[in-house]
């Protein structure tokens, strides 16, 4: 529990959370924000905080949960709404200043930002088809050479509409790289998709 009375949290196992070091530290030299889409209880946000102290971040969040679903998702309108957003928005104004948080859903809320927000690190965690595409269609052209663009919930049987909208986006994209990511922890097998921008 924080000092504003919520626990900061993440569903992300430790293969995840050891990739979003990794990528996002690969990334920290060209300038540029990280772009968090879908906070959660903000642990994946203070990881990356943490990880990259010198460098801006930007987050988005209904906070309200997920969206109203497509006909290729699981998870249902107002799933994953159990957190508490003045708490989490204030631990990280006083603990990350770096920091910027941004509440609303997307992708009404992307309008917060222009056409010249340079990305260099992007993590994508949305689960539903059209947040997943509509995020993809925010951060691919704002991505900087050389930037990353990795996303959660891909190949995972809860979120079909996750993989489909990842696979539709990046099947014509000219990248360095494009493709799964994919480890065992625990037993279980767990994938992420990592696309690097040329």
């Amino acid at each position: 529990m924080n000092p504003f009375g919520n626990k900061i949290d993440s569903l992300l196992d430790n293969g995840r959370i050891a990739n979003l070091i990794k990528y996002s530290n690969h990334c920290a030299g060209l300038g540029g924000y990280i772009f968090e889409s879908g906070i959660y209880a903000g642990g994946s946000l203070e990881i990356l905080a943490k990880y990259n102290p010198g460098v801006n971040i930007l987050a988005v969040d209904s906070f309200q949960g997920v969206a109203k679903e497509s006909e290729f998702d699981l998870h249902r309108e107002g799933d994953f709404n159990m957190v508490d957003y003045p708490a989490i928005a204030g631990y990280f104004k006083m603990v990350y200043p770096q920091v910027r948080i941004f509440k609303g859903f997307i992708p009404e809320v992307y309008q917060a930002f222009d056409e010249h927000t340079r990305i260099s690190f992007s993590h994508t965690d949305l689960d539903m088809y059209e947040a997943v595409r509509h995020a993809c269609d925010f951060i691919f052209p704002r991505t900087l050479s050389g930037g990353m663009m990795l996303f959660d919930d891909y190949k995972v049987r809860s979120t079909p509409g996750a993989t489909k909208a990842i696979d539709e986006f990046f099947a014509d994209k000219d990248c360095s790289f494009k493709g799964e990511l994919f480890y065992h922890e625990g037993g279980k097998s767990h994938n992420q998709y990592l696309a690097v921008i040329k």
